[in-house]
């Protein structure tokens, strides 16, 4: 179990809240689909304004695993996961553009197309999600806690403060103000 603040437990929590959002995000387009009513059309599209949003905070997590995570797991000699993953997350930021460009519809002019757009949208989004969060969770990230010790735990988790958080990362998950990794042993 890893403390609260080391970067990779803050990055597996980052994870069930975008899981959780994309969750959301299929909920706001079955949702739109059986709505009835221009205030509530209204109020389903502002909701997936607000969620699309969250996703959109969820950059610095992305490069808080590409630009401090994935060089020293490469500075170990590991270089094949890393690489598939930012392939992984440049596919997902793609579906993520396509999303918010939906989302910044306020009155779609043809109903029925933006909602099957939206729903084969956030389906398949919620799927790459889930299979690549998965794929980091149970691969790259134990790969990582074996390859780099303590100390090297401590400047990745300053080098992740200095990039930032996202707005729904929960305070105690990142890491201390000094830099080092709250609670028990992080290596």
């Amino acid at each position: 179990m890893l403390p609260e603040g080391h970067p990779i437990h803050t990055l597996m929590e980052e994870h069930s809240i975008i899981l959780d959002i994309a969750s959301k995000l299929i909920m706001v387009a079955e949702n739109l689909k059986k709505a009835r009513g221009a205030r509530t059309v209204e109020k389903l599209m502002e909701n997936l304004d607000h969620l699309a949003d969250h996703l959109k905070e969820a950059e610095n997590h992305y490069q808080r695993e590409e630009n401090v995570l994935f060089p020293h797991l490469e500075k170990h000699g590991i270089s094949g996961p890393p690489a598939q993953m930012r392939s992984e997350h440049n596919e997902i930021s793609g579906v993520e553009k396509k999303l918010r460009a939906l989302a910044d519809q306020e009155h779609p002019l043809n109903m029925t197309a933006f909602q099957h757009e939206l729903g084969e949208l956030v389906t398949g989004l919620s799927g790459k999600l889930e299979a690549h969060f998965t794929k980091e969770n149970t691969v790259l990230f134990p790969m990582s806690l074996r390859a780099m010790g303590p100390d090297e735990w401590a400047g990745i988790a300053a080098e992740c403060d200095q990039i930032g958080y996202s707005i729904f990362t929960p305070i105690d998950f990142r890491s201390a103000p000094d830099g080092r990794i709250s609670g028990e042993d992080a290596g």
